[in-house]
């Protein structure tokens, strides 16, 4: 039997300003299931960036097959207040290496 709880899923942001990065802080604090991290790590489902560069945080999440999704995908999050589908925030086309609608890491489903 397992006596430590279940780790919460990660979620990193790169590339992004410090006014965005408060956006990201309130809306994880207000819906919860995420913790932030400061880097891609075993428990990281969700690389969220400010601007599509090619950081290592984004590079190990598409090496552990993250959601690699914009910034808009928090801003309707926060207007939905709840956690959206990220399928129409993917950055697939900016980054063609990244997985494409990640089944795995869903959260909607």
């Amino acid at each position: 039997m397992n006596s430590h709880p279940k780790a919460k899923k990660t979620l990193v942001m790169t590339s992004m300003s410090i006014d965005r990065q408060h956006i990201v802080i309130q809306v994880v604090s207000s819906l919860g299931r995420f913790c932030l991290a400061d880097a891609v790590g075993d428990s990281t489902t969700h690389v969220v960036t400010g601007r599509p560069r090619r950081t290592l945080n984004v590079l190990l999440g598409i090496a552990r097959g993250c959601w690699i999704l914009s910034f808009e995908w928090i801003l309707c999050c926060l207007e939905h207040r709840r956690w959206i589908s990220e399928e129409p925030y993917e950055l697939s086309d900016k980054f063609p290496a990244a997985p494409v609608s990640n089944p795995h890491f869903q959260i909607l489903k």
